[in-house]
C-alpha cells in the first residue's frame, strides 16, 4: 500500500508521539508498504515550514522538543494524491487542512489520539481543571475528530476517555509496544548498584509526567538510602528536578537515551 503519515511532530526522539510516529513507519517499511512522512522536521519526506507561535515559538519548543508544522496546501495535496490511505497522529492546524484535502480527493484515512487535553494543560497548570480539559476534549472533538472514522487509542484509558466525552468514532486499542531490539538481557547488575534498589522512568521530563512525584515517593521511603533512581529522558523541568533529587542520598541519574 501506499502509506502517508501526517506526523505534525516527527524525529526528535525526546516525545512519545515522535517515538510512536518513527516506530509506525519502520514497522510498516519493513512489511513492504510505502510510506510517506509529512512534518516539520528535516528528515521527512515532505517538509514543511514550521508554525510561527512568535514570542511562545521558544516556550514551544522547549516543551515540546519540536516545532508543529504549517499547513502547506500544494505540499499536502503532493503527499496526499495517490495514496492508499492517509493517517494522522495529532489534531492541529496541519491535519485540519490534509483531511479536507482527503475527503475531497476521497482517499481514505485513519487518526489517532496522542495528545490528550491534559497534556495542553498542564503546561499552564491546569491540569485538574475539569471543565478546561472538557473543553478541550469538545474542541478537539469539534474542529477534527467528528470528521473520523476509526481512531486508534494507545491504551484502553485514553478509549474510556474518548468515550466518555462523546468520541462516535470507532476506537482500536493499539499499545505503541516496546521496540523489537530491546528484551531483557541476562547481564550481572553494575557494581555501583549491587546493593541499591534500580527504579527506572523514562518519560519527558514536564509536568503531566510527574517524576517529581517519584523523587518525593523515595525521600519518604524507608529504603531511601538504597533506592536509585533513573531518570531516562530530557525536557524543561530538568533543572527542576535534579535540584528536588539532590536531597537524596544516592542522587537520581538524569540520562537521555535514543536508538535511531
Amino acid at each position: 500500500m501506499k502509506i502517508t503519515i501526517i506526523a505534525d511532530v516527527y524525529g526528535q526522539g525526546n516525545n512519545g508521539t515522535s517515538i510512536t510516529a518513527k516506530r509506525l513507519v519502520d514497522g510498516l517499511k519493513a512489511m513492504g508498504h510505502q510510506v510517506k512522512v509529512v512534518s516539520a522536521d528535516e528528515n521527512s519526506d515532505i517538509v514543511l515550514d514550521k508554525r510561527n507561535f512568535y514570542c511562545f515559538n521558544k516556550y514551544i519548543e522547549k516543551q515540546n522538543g519540536v516545532a508543529l508544522a504549517k499547513p502547506d496546501e500544494e505540499k499536502l495535496r503532493e503527499a496526499i494524491a495517490g495514496s492508499d490511505v492517509v493517517h494522522f497522529l495529532l489534531p492541529f492546524k496541519c491535519s485540519k487542512a490534509a483531511i479536507k484535502i482527503c475527503q475531497e480527493l476521497e482517499i481514505p484515512y485513519t487518526t489517532a489520539f496522542h495528545c490528550q487535553p491534559e497534556n495542553v494543560s498542564s503546561h499552564i497548570g491546569m491540569k485538574n481543571w475539569t471543565w478546561l480539559n472538557d473543553r478541550l476534549y469538545a474542541y478537539f472533538l469539534k474542529k477534527f475528530y467528528k470528521n473520523t472514522h476509526f481512531v486508534h487509542c494507545p491504551s484502553k484509558f485514553i478509549a474510556d476517555e474518548l468515550t466518555k466525552h462523546h468520541y462516535k468514532a470507532q476506537k482500536y486499542v493499539i499499545s505503541n509496544g516496546v521496540a523489537e531490539h530491546i528484551k531483557p538481557m541476562n547481564i550481572p547488575k553494575p557494581a555501583k548498584f549491587k546493593d541499591k534498589f534500580v527504579i527506572l522512568n523514562v518519560a519527558r521530563y514536564s509536568n503531566e509526567k510527574r517524576q517529581d512525584v517519584l523523587i518525593k515517593a523515595a525521600a519518604f521511603s524507608k529504603y531511601s538510602d538504597k533506592i536509585q533512581l533513573i531518570f531516562g529522558g530530557n525536557g524543561p523541568l530538568e533543572k527542576k528536578l535534579k535540584k528536588l533529587g539532590s536531597a537524596l542520598t544516592n542522587k537520581p541519574i538524569f540520562k537521555f537515551f535514543w536508538q535511531r
